[in-house]
């Protein structure tokens, strides 16, 4: 699980502690003369540690919501859950690229763009069935749908093609719609 600034704290005490133990097991045999370097050694690895679980929790408070508010389809990203993104569509450069904040707070989803490969190129389906079969085999918890238009001029299909899947919409923007799977066929 996550590092909370608890465990962070708990760290930093047992290291105090466990320091002026060994200074009072040495001060006790008579070995005084490295007491006053061990106390500031002490001292110097707490104020790191408590640095560092400052820095800790600034940097999570920031990601748990940097993308909530630039754009509604990016808000989920706040979400720990490990999760498949898929990523359909075109998507202008007139707001933030959905791809990194697709892999989550963590990194952790597993994220794939809906189009095939061909001739090494990473292209777009032109026709509904293929992209709803990699739909399904992709088994996407949430699709994040670019609604920029095609270069060659032709309307987006993929929203439509996503809808007719199953895929319900959850968030708009003017550029981008994310939408959850379909629940599981009951019985399953």
């Amino acid at each position: 699980g996550p590092i909370e600034a608890k465990h962070v704290a708990a760290a930093v005490l047992a290291l105090g502690v466990g320091t002026v133990v060994v200074w009072w097991l040495r001060n006790r045999t008579g070995r005084r003369t490295h007491g006053r370097r061990l106390v500031h050694a002490t001292a110097a690895a707490a104020v790191v540690a408590a640095l560092a679980a400052g820095g800790y929790a600034a940097q999570r408070r920031f990601a748990e919501h940097r993308y909530v508010a630039v754009e509604a389809p990016l808000a989920w990203t706040s979400d720990h859950r490990h999760r498949r993104i898929g990523l359909a569509g075109l998507w202008d450069i007139n707001g933030l690229s959905p791809v990194f904040p697709a892999f989550g707070p963590r990194l952790g989803n597993r994220v794939g763009f809906v189009g095939p490969f061909r001739r090494g190129l990473l292209s777009q389906y032109t026709t509904r069935e293929p992209f709803v079969a990699a739909l399904r085999r992709g088994r996407y918890d949430l699709v994040v749908v670019g609604l920029a238009t095609q270069p060659i001029g032709r309307p987006a299909q993929e929203l439509a093609w996503a809808r007719s899947a199953g895929y319900r919409e959850v968030a708009r923007s003017g550029r981008l719609v994310l939408l959850s799977a379909p629940p599981p066929p009951s019985g399953a």
